[in-house]
């Protein structure tokens, strides 16, 4: 069956049945425009023709695997835990080079100096080494893993890796932070930044970095 719609004088046409019926359904007909089709003792509304199907209306699109599968995003780092992971670092690293300040404290010269200097470098570099593998491989510290958060990227929030999260988040800020008169401002400042809605300090703007809640 083919129909004509005839609209504000105009009429257009035809269209099979199921157009008309998906027109109805998208808006673009009204139940109320006259219709016609051969055959038809006059034009009608179109919600009198037979087949012609009312307030139907087409599926919502599927929602794929992949879009269902999106997470929301992760819980930020509380201030809080991020102050307490600063501070656990610094108790971590003081602890990890003590032993060797202690023996180079007691012996002052000789062989057992010497030994205390090693044992001091060890633990420097080890903790360093340690603190590095943990950093790229999942966005964390000693101190940070102990307390629950992570780094992560604030586009899709995965693993930063050793560019961002090393190069960019600590040695550049490092740098700039040891300036002498600018630093100590740079540092102050950067602390501040915790107070923003994101929670990103300086040195995450820098290397789109943010710090949220781990999940395991």
């Amino acid at each position: 069956m083919q129909i004509f719609i005839s609209r504000n004088g105009q009429q257009l046409g035809p269209y099979t049945l199921d157009i008309i019926n998906a027109g109805l359904s998208a808006g673009s007909f009204g139940p109320d425009d006259l219709a016609w089709y051969e055959g038809a003792a006059a034009w009608a509304p179109l919600s009198t023709l037979p087949g012609v199907v009312i307030g139907v209306r087409p599926p919502p699109p599927p929602v794929f695997a992949a879009q269902a599968a999106q997470p929301e995003g992760a819980k930020l780092a509380s201030r809080g835990s991020r102050l307490g992971a600063a501070v656990l670092d610094g108790v971590i690293f003081f602890a990890s080079v003590l032993p060797g300040i202690i023996i180079c404290a007691a012996t002052r010269e000789g062989g057992g100096f010497a030994f205390g200097v090693l044992l001091l470098l060890a633990g420097f570099i080890g903790l360093g080494i340690v603190n590095v593998l943990l950093l790229m491989r999942r966005g964390q510290t000693l101190a940070k893993r102990i307390v629950g958060i992570r780094i992560v990227k604030v586009s899709d929030e995965s693993n930063p890796g050793f560019v961002k999260i090393w190069l960019l988040r600590s040695l550049v800020t490092g740098l700039i932070g040891a300036i002498p008169y600018l630093g100590w401002i740079f540092t102050l400042v950067d602390a501040c930044f915790i107070f923003r809605e994101d929670r990103r300090c300086i040195h995450d703007l820098i290397a789109e970095t943010k710090v949220i809640v781990a999940g395991d």
